[in-house]
């Protein structure tokens, strides 16, 4: 077997967004807070493609 050197010194992967994004997923499904975790990030989806006259209308309303 061939002994291969790790990139870091720690061996270890460095943590980036969609690991994160995995974890908190499955923290919440263990807790059975999944389905409103959907249902928000539906929301914010459905507010981040709004026009910005859309999204003055609904804050100042």
């Amino acid at each position: 077997m061939v002994n291969r050197k790790n990139k870091h010194k720690r061996g270890y992967n460095q943590p980036n967004f969609f690991g994160t994004v995995q974890n908190v997923f499955i923290a919440s499904m263990k807790k059975g807070q999944f389905v409103i975790d959907i249902i928000g990030i539906t929301l914010l989806t459905m507010v981040l493609k709004l026009s910005s006259t859309d999204t003055k209308e609904i804050t100042f309303k």
